[in-house]
């Protein structure tokens, strides 16, 4: 990953900054912090270019997890100036990782100033990276991580993480009786690192439990698949007894093998299979809302997307960040005492 020397000397030496402060603040026995949203993300300033970025945009298909991460970027691009300020030049790959590169050439000529890429195969679109790094061009990925010395930033999900804290859930359902219980775990696409690191996180989230057998079965990101592997585990397991799905956009299709199967039973009712689901995608919250579903592990997607404008902007020499403040009223201050910097310092 390329990182001029000034980033470099910044953040070693914010790095040093926060271990000496972090070292303190823990020292004391009763730190008080500040919550999450008082961390409040910062904004590029663009006053300082000549002329607008252009971000080329590969997509690798417009599936509505993508559509949502495009969404985040340009509701920070309004934040940043919108259009007199950032043009977008886009192309959407259908899932052919030949087609990709074919089509992030053609972003390179059209003189982009900065390239995202979400890959449609993780190998495969070295050569896109490539090609793009050799024309000076700063490369990010978003969503899907790719293992490239040439990429200037990600922005991608911690799928390890998402898929642990959903073993982690299931894991809290299982009594403790001695029966063995067996699980499905329906893996995505393996060309896609997601799914595999989603697919370890549960395993290892779950990993402990009592008396439990893990069965592994495809999808590749495909709803006919994971009908038709729901069901092949459903008749090998009867009594299959949870199912992890990598991905609830399938989940109209895991649905269905249950009902076929006599199994489909609400929360709470006897012979409920138990699901957890992965993404946040419409059919999951509306499982999980009906009672079909336990829980679903929603993914940060337009944050995901705006920070990966952000990257963007650094990378095309935006000049710096701003910090924009809040406005609270005698109506509302007392319930966000904790966001004001001033009441860590207030005299008892």
């Amino acid at each position: 990953m390329k990182v001029s020397l000034w980033r470099v000397s910044f953040a070693v030496g914010l790095v040093l900054i926060l271990v000496g402060t972090l070292s303190f603040a823990f020292a004391a026995e009763k730190e008080k912090l500040p919550p999450l949203q008082a961390l409040i993300a910062p904004r590029i300033d663009l006053r300082g270019l000549e002329k607008p970025v252009v971000i080329g945009i590969s997509f690798g298909n417009m599936f509505l997890g993508q559509q949502a991460e495009f969404l985040g970027m340009k509701a920070a691009a309004q934040i940043f100036g919108g259009e007199d300020k950032i043009k977008f030049e886009i192309a959407v790959a259908d899932n052919d990782a030949q087609k990709q590169n074919e089509q992030i050439s053609m972003l390179i000529s059209k003189g982009i100033d900065v390239l995202l890429i979400f890959a449609v195969d993780n190998v495969a679109i070295l050569k896109g990276i490539a090609e793009a790094t050799k024309a000076g061009i700063p490369v990010i990925v978003w969503d899907r991580y790719v293992e490239s010395k040439d990429l200037y930033f990600a922005s991608v999900l911690d799928s390890f993480a998402d898929g642990y804290l959903a073993g982690q859930y299931m894991k809290s359902l299982i009594p403790n009786d001695g029966k063995e219980r067996v699980i499905l775990n329906l893996v995505g696409a393996l060309n896609d690192i997601n799914a595999v690191e989603r697919r370890d996180g549960f395993e290892a989230g779950i990993a402990g439990a009592p008396n439990i057998k893990i069965v592994r079965m495809p999808t590749d990101w495909n709803a006919e698949k994971a009908l038709q592997s729901t069901k092949d585990a459903l008749k090998k397991y009867p009594d299959l007894w949870g199912i992890y799905l990598a991905s609830d956009f399938m989940t109209d299709a895991v649905l269905t093998a249950l009902r076929e199967a006599g199994k489909l039973h609400k929360v709470g009712e006897p012979g409920h299979v138990v699901l957890v689901l992965q993404d946040g995608a419409y059919p999951g919250y509306k499982a999980v809302l009906e009672g079909w579903a336990d829980a679903v592990v929603s993914l940060p997607l337009f944050a995901e997307g705006a920070m990966a404008l952000q990257a963007a902007l650094i990378a095309a020499k935006a000049n710096y960040w701003t910090f924009p403040g809040i406005l609270f009223t005698h109506e509302n201050i007392a319930q966000h005492a904790d966001e004001i910097w001033g009441t860590y310092f207030a005299e008892e």
